[in-house]
């Protein structure tokens, strides 16, 4: 079969590569400020040039194109395995769009199990990272309680994007990390922990080319635990570069390699992974242009430049982020869109899925998996062969015959008939008969329904126990003696 996953790249290869060699002329002339000492300390180790009186550092090209070369910790080099497209939830939020009030409500515990229950229950939604947040959990424990409850209500691993990335630490404080590794040891046993990384931490850039003291302790605490690093700028077109998107790829790659760089100074064998997390300033608001055309395409020019350099993308940002505040058509639109450009660009996945602009919404959830499921589909393709082509069944049953119950129909249905599982397509006399229910509506229904009944837990009562031990530890040594209990009894 003919597959559409990564099919579309508006831009040549010259035009890719005059935006790489931009990106290594940024890095030679201008350089990044690097803001850890012990950082610059690796860095002077390699053929970086390094001026420890301003903490700028200055890579040559050829150092770059040699690491992107050769680093052995890259994830998803082009010409990998081919893996399927994935969609995954991994909003981190800290308020809820509640389908009775049309407004956003905190985070309460009961979110806490409900929402990876939710995603266990959906099929399109392929993984969970850190689902939400409590405005009340100090920030040390929160990834903890956080993937306490995951783990326990849903099997789907990974987050960040995509299933096939870590799931991501959102603390910057070394011990919490710890605390979660140890977690982490108690859910896969140490062996595999070492040998199959689950958590990584995101390297974000402060744009334009700085890499702060606190985000490069911790990118170096996760490297020496055996865990993986994501990499990627916070960019924003129109403030932080200018306004075109081929300046601003051109930066936000620039600081991708950097932040190659950095890592491979401290190990060479460092496992990173690149994330396209750049962003597009809205003219009219001065806000982020969430789910707007032009952010939809930094995002798919990033991802080609980097393709271009010889890595997939694992981790698509701005992922599902969208201008809605409510799970409304425009809701639908953009995340339609994000999706069907991140598949047709050959991202490894999005995520995202659930997310508004500020808030997490379990109807949203649902709607967004069965955007998840057409465009799965949409982009398997069709096969061409004599067998689907069938032309000596259509000669042979011949004018006027009925197709239904010939050999190809039933060999084949399966795979060309995409059964919606929300979205209508019945006569509307039907439709009216089943109550006129709008999606909203039977996404509601669907979230009532899937709460409403037993779902599986996939933590034994020993793993629990010893996870909740591990939390009051941490909470007392890291939080100040706060009490978990009302988020680990819900």
């Amino acid at each position: 079969m003919s597959s559409l996953h990564g099919i579309l790249n508006p831009w040549k290869p010259e035009a890719l590569e005059k935006i790489h060699q931009a990106s290594l002329q940024i890095l030679e002339r201008t350089g990044v400020w690097v803001g850890h000492d012990e950082a610059l300390d690796c860095l002077e180790r390699t053929a970086a040039r390094v001026d420890r009186a301003t903490k700028i550092v200055r890579f040559p090209a050829a150092m770059v194109d040699e690491i992107m070369r050769n680093a052995p910790g890259s994830w998803d080099r082009v010409g990998g395995p081919a893996r399927e497209f994935s969609v995954s939830a991994d909003c981190g939020a800290q308020h809820i769009w509640d389908y009775a009030t049309r407004r956003a409500r905190p985070v309460v515990a009961r979110d806490f199990t409900d929402v990876p229950r939710l995603v266990q229950a959906l099929q399109h939604i392929d993984a969970a990272g850190t689902l939400v947040h409590a405005m009340e959990i100090p920030p040390p424990v929160a990834d903890m309680i956080a993937y306490r409850h995951m783990w326990n209500h849903t099997e789907k691993k990974g987050g960040g994007g995509l299933g096939r990335s870590p799931s991501c630490c959102d603390a910057l404080h070394p011990q919490s990390f710890d605390y979660l590794c140890e977690m982490l040891e108690i859910k896969v046993g140490a062996a595999k922990m070492r040998s199959d990384p689950e958590f990584s931490f995101f390297m974000g850039v402060a744009s334009p080319l700085r890499y702060g003291e606190d985000i490069l302790k911790m990118a170096m605490h996760t490297i020496r635990r055996g865990q993986v690093v994501g990499i990627g700028g916070n960019c924003n077109c129109g403030v932080q570069s200018p306004v075109t998107p081929a300046a601003n790829i051109a930066l936000d790659h620039a600081e991708r390699l950097a932040g190659m760089c950095i890592v491979t100074a401290v190990r060479p064998d460092a496992k990173f992974y690149f994330c396209n997390h750049t962003y597009f300033l809205d003219l009219q608001s001065a806000d982020i242009a969430s789910g707007s055309p032009e952010q939809t395409l930094l995002a798919l020019l990033g991802q080609k430049v980097l393709e271009h350099c010889g890595f997939r993308i694992v981790v698509n940002h701005p992922i599902m982020d969208i201008g809605a505040h409510c799970p409304d058509a425009q809701a639908g639109a953009e995340k339609m869109m994000y999706t069907l450009l991140t598949a047709l660009g050959g991202a490894n996945g999005i995520g995202g899925a659930g997310q508004l602009k500020e808030d997490f919404c379990y109807e949203q959830l649902v709607v967004d998996d069965e955007i998840a499921g057409y465009v799965k589909h949409l982009i398997k393709g069709a096969e061409i062969s004599d067998e689907t082509i069938a032309l000596e069944t259509i000669v042979e049953q011949g004018i006027g015959a009925s197709f239904m119950d010939c050999d190809v129909t039933l060999d084949h249905w399966r795979k060309v008939y995409h059964p919606p599982h929300l979205f209508g397509r019945k006569r509307k006399s039907e439709w009216m008969r089943e109550g006129a229910k709008d999606i909203l509506t039977k996404a509601h229904e669907k979230v009532e329904a899937t709460l409403a009944r037993e779902t599986p837990t996939f933590l034994s009562a020993d793993q629990l126990a010893a996870m909740d031990k591990l939390i009051f530890k941490a909470c007392q040594e890291l939080a100040g003696g706060w009490d978990p209990s009302p988020f680990l009894n819900s």
